[in-house]
């Protein structure tokens, strides 16, 4: 089989996925991404911590893989593709 075909294949399968331009999953991005929603990311050691904005106190620990599903949720909720493609 060759790349087309493939390709040709998988798109068939599984469709294609659209994002808007400057979509990132980079740390940094997906930081502002969130404080633009009114939720403050931080990270130390590999854990993470996610808060409202102005809420006092630490904020839920949370793995990456927990960081993504909740952006996940957020960008289905304004009708926007998630990061991560449903197994």
């Amino acid at each position: 089989m060759n790349l087309s075909t493939l390709t040709t294949n998988y798109i068939a399968k599984h469709g294609v996925r659209r994002f808007e331009q400057g979509t990132s999953s980079e740390y940094y991005a997906l930081q502002a991404w969130l404080l633009q929603r009114g939720h403050v990311l931080t990270c130390a050691s590999h854990r993470y911590t996610l808060k409202p904005v102005g809420q006092p106190g630490r904020g839920k620990g949370m793995t990456w893989a927990g960081v993504l599903d909740f952006i996940d949720r957020l960008r289905t909720a304004e009708g926007l593709e998630p990061l991560r493609r449903k197994a």
